[in-house]
């Protein structure tokens, strides 16, 4: 005989196993701050997007780099600079790089008139 628990349990069971049949790829997110986190990038797997935020008011810019491995070496996508200052949007790029290709990405501070970057944090290593 059945129970009545028995069978919501067995139908929990099959959600939940359809859940795991259908589930989508993982999706990887960080974050990482130069010197200090008045300069932070962000990075989003689920369309590789990597945003540069600026979080003082100081003349400095805010800058971010991100690398992938492809092929056996790091290819480097460009610094991307966010001058827009402290009351400024975040500077946002899209990416296309292949799913579960490592990436890594730092941010710094530099100055936009002269291209100098400083004070950058360690890299943080990702997933696409």
């Amino acid at each position: 005989m059945r129970t009545r628990a028995g069978m919501v349990l067995g139908t929990l069971g099959l959600a939940t196993a359809a859940t795991l049949i259908t589930a989508g790829p993982a999706l990887a997110s960080g974050s990482v701050c130069a010197t200090t986190c008045a300069s932070e990038v962000n990075f989003t797997s689920d369309g590789e997007y990597f945003t540069v935020h600026d979080y003082a008011s100081d003349g400095k810019s805010a800058v971010g780099d991100l690398q992938y491995y492809y092929n056996g070496s790091w290819h480097d996508e460009g610094w991307v600079w966010n001058s827009n200052g402290y009351s400024g949007s975040p500077v946002t790029k899209n990416y296309s790089i292949g799913e579960g290709v490592e990436v890594s990405y730092i941010a710094c501070f530099g100055h936009a008139s002269t291209g100098e970057i400083f004070d950058c944090g360690d890299w943080h290593y990702d997933t696409a």
